[in-house]
């Protein structure tokens, strides 16, 4: 059984072609939408979402198999360490420019609309894979390169950063290669869901912890969307 990371693609929004699914803005965000959906931070609930308009927001592409394995986007963490299957990385073609910060994320930042239709992608795949989005293994699994247990099947590019060892001179290992741990190359994909929530990663305290909620925000409305039955067709992703 595969696992499911998110990613944001550190770029315009136009098409790599380097991740599994990728999703684009078709033109800019309303700002008064966006803001009209932040309460599914906190109370979430795919039921009140009209996805078809929502949907209709983006260009969705899918540039490989899930069946196929890449070595791009989640360092040592590629395969499911369980069985060897591919993790299939799903990006928002977000976050680029010279100019992003944690407290600035640029011109092209990645918003909550953003977050809901990773969930949705999340959803399709866990359905067409029949993979748990709720599901974990412990690090016992992978030992020598995993750590902050659980591991989730669904998880950010931030949590499998944080859970993944990265030692070295100047580096803080229980951060693994999260921002903060010293590393040149962290990573904090989706450690906040909008840019409302930027400030609470000004620290590496408040940044694990906002980054863990993320994650189990993504976790819980992958599940809700499945549960809910809101996926009325598979938006061609099972070809």
């Amino acid at each position: 059984m595969s696992i499911i990371t998110a990613h944001w693609s550190a770029s315009s929004d136009q098409k790599l072609g380097e991740y599994h699914l990728e999703f684009g803005r078709k033109s800019t965000i309303d700002t008064d939408y966006n803001k009209s959906l932040l309460y599914q931070i906190t109370k979430p609930d795919p039921a009140k979402i009209n996805w078809a308009h929502h949907l209709n927001l983006f260009n969705i592409y899918k540039n490989f198999s899930f069946s196929q394995a890449t070595n791009y986007g989640t360092w040592m963490l590629n395969k499911d360490p369980k069985n060897g299957e591919p993790n299939i990385e799903i990006a928002s073609l977000t976050m680029g420019g010279s100019d992003v910060s944690i407290q600035s994320w640029g011109e092209n930042p990645h918003l909550i609309s953003h977050s809901l239709i990773h969930a949705y992608l999340m959803a399709i795949v866990c359905k067409l894979k029949n993979i748990n989005p709720l599901g974990h293994f412990d690090v016992s699994v992978e030992p020598s390169v995993l750590q902050n247990g659980p591991i989730y099947s669904l998880s950010t590019h931030a949590e499998r950063s944080w859970q993944t060892q990265d030692e070295g001179e100047g580096k803080i290992p229980d951060l693994g290669y999260f921002i903060f741990s010293g590393d040149p190359d962290s990573r904090w994909d989706l450690a906040a869901l909008d840019p409302t929530e930027a400030h609470k990663l000004s620290n590496a305290n408040s940044a694990v912890k906002t980054c863990r909620f993320s994650a189990n925000w993504l976790r819980n409305m992958t599940n809700q969307i499945l549960e809910k039955n809101i996926i009325k067709d598979y938006l061609g992703l099972d070809k």
